[in-house]
C-alpha cells in the first residue's frame, strides 16, 4: 500500500487548478512543484464567480478571509430586459467575484514562490511502457517526477496529448471581456449580479462588481443572429457603440468608459465528459479535464472542488497511482456530467430564445 507523502510531484499550470491542488498536496508531505508555461504575473484573464462549493474549498483552506478582503460578496443576481425592468431577483449565499490576477496571487503566496517554476513551456513527454516518466520543456530542462498532474487550462496541451481523438468543439456564441475602473458605478452596483437579457437580439450583458473599483463585465454574442467583431480593438469598439444605444444607462456607461485595450474576445467551446481523466500515469484536473462553457459559472470552483476531493483521496493508502486516479474519476463524473448537461441547456435558451418561455439563472450549483 502506498502513501503520497515525499513523492516528487510535478503540476503542469499554475491557475486556480493547478495552484490549489499543490496547496493540498504539500500539507501531505509531498515534494510539489508547478510548472506554468507563462512569466510571473504575465497569466491572463479578468475575474470570475467563487460559487458556493469554491467558498467551501477556500474555507477549507484557510484563505476565506483573504478572499474576502480581495473580492466582493455577491449578495444577489438581477436579470433584467432591454428597458431596464428586472425580470428576476435571486438571493446569494456564500458566493463571491474576484478578479483572476488577485486569486491568483493568493495561491501563489500560499503555496510558495519558490515552489513555481514560471516560463516554462512544455515540448516533450517521453514514455516508457506507456507511461508517462519525462517531461521535457522548451528551455532543454528534463523532469522525472514520481506523480504528475496536468492543470494546464481549457486548451490543455496535455488533454490533447493524452486523448487527441476526444474533439473539444466551437460553440455558435462568442464573447467581449473587459474590465473597467470605476469606483462610482462599483459603488452602485453594491453586491449585485446584474444580467441583461437580449436573446431575441442576439446579445446578453453581464456586469459583475469584483472589488471596490473595478467591475467585469461581458457580452455574449449569438453568431446565429448577430455577427461578432474581430479580435482587434476598433471592431469591439464599433460593435459595442452600435449595441449600446438602447441599453439601460449602467450598461451604456460601462461601454463608454471601457479601454478596449483591455478587451479580448473568448471563443467558446463545448467537450463531451472524458472517458478517463487519466491515462499514461498522467491525471487531469480543472478545465484541463472538464472544459466548461461559461454560462455555468463553474470554472474555478470545479477547479478547487477537484483539488479538495484529491486531498481527501489522497490521505488514505492506495494500492497504485492507478487505483487513486479512477477513484478519482469515479467520484468526480457525476457532478461534472451535471454541469456540461446543464451548460448545454443555458447555451440553448440563450442560442434559441423562441424555444423556452423561461431563462435560468446563469449559473449551476453542485
Amino acid at each position: 500500500m502506498k502513501r503520497i507523502s515525499k513523492l516528487n510531484i510535478a503540476i503542469i499550470g499554475g491557475g486556480v487548478a493547478g495552484l490549489s491542488m499543490a496547496f493540498f498536496l504539500q500539507k501531505t508531505g509531498a515534494l510539489v512543484t508547478v510548472y506554468e508555461r507563462e512569466g510571473k504575473f504575465k497569466q491572463q484573464g479578468l475575474g470570475f464567480l467563487i460559487m458556493p462549493n469554491g467558498y467551501k474549498v477556500f474555507n477549507r483552506m484557510g484563505m476565506l478571509g483573504k478572499v474576502q478582503k480581495e473580492g466582493m460578496p455577491i449578495l444577489k443576481t438581477l436579470l433584467i430586459n432591454e428597458k431596464g425592468k428586472v425580470n428576476t431577483i435571486q438571493n446569494m449565499a456564500c458566493c463571491y467575484s474576484i478578479s483572476r490576477p488577485a486569486c491568483i496571487r493568493l495561491l501563489e503566496e500560499s503555496v510558495g514562490y519558490e515552489n513555481i517554476q514560471y516560463n516554462k513551456e512544455i515540448v516533450a513527454f517521453h514514455e516508457k511502457n506507456d507511461l508517462v516518466y519525462q517531461i521535457e520543456f522548451k528551455d532543454g530542462t528534463l523532469i522525472n517526477p514520481d506523480m504528475i498532474i496536468a492543470s494546464d487550462g481549457m486548451n490543455s496541451r496535455t488533454r490533447k496529448y493524452l486523448f487527441p481523438d476526444h474533439k473539444i468543439t466551437a460553440v455558435e456564441e462568442k464573447e467581449i471581456v473587459s474590465v473597467v475602473h470605476s469606483p462610482e458605478l462599483s459603488k452602485k452596483l453594491k453586491h449585485t449580479f446584474v444580467k441583461l437579457l437580449c436573446p431575441e437580439k442576439g446579445f446578453n450583458m453581464g456586469i459583475i462588481p469584483v472589488g471596490a473599483d473595478e467591475l467585469v463585465w461581458y457580452i455574449q454574442i449569438n453568431g446565429n443572429i448577430l455577427k461578432p467583431p474581430g479580435k482587434n480593438i476598433l471592431e469591439m469598439n464599433a460593435f459595442c457603440k452600435q449595441i449600446s444605444h438602447s441599453l439601460p444607462n449602467i450598461f451604456k456607461r460601462v461601454l463608454e468608459i471601457t479601454n478596449y485595450a483591455h478587451a479580448y474576445i473568448w471563443e467558446m467551446n463545448s467537450m463531451e465528459l472524458l472517458p478517463s481523466f487519466h491515462k499514461k500515469g498522467i491525471l487531469l484536473t480543472g478545465d484541463a479535464a472538464h472544459p466548461l462553457l461559461s454560462f455555468t459559472s463553474q470554472g474555478a470552483s470545479s477547479a478547487l472542488d477537484d483539488a479538495w476531493y484529491f486531498n481527501e483521496l489522497v490521505h488514505s493508502e492506495y494500492s497504485s497511482h492507478e487505483q487513486l486516479f479512477t477513484t478519482f474519476y469515479n467520484g468526480r463524473k457525476k457532478v461534472i456530467q451535471q454541469y456540461i448537461s446543464d451548460g448545454k441547456i443555458l447555451l440553448d435558451q440563450f442560442l434559441f430564445p423562441y424555444q423556452y418561455s423561461t431563462v435560468s439563472l446563469p449559473f449551476c450549483k453542485p
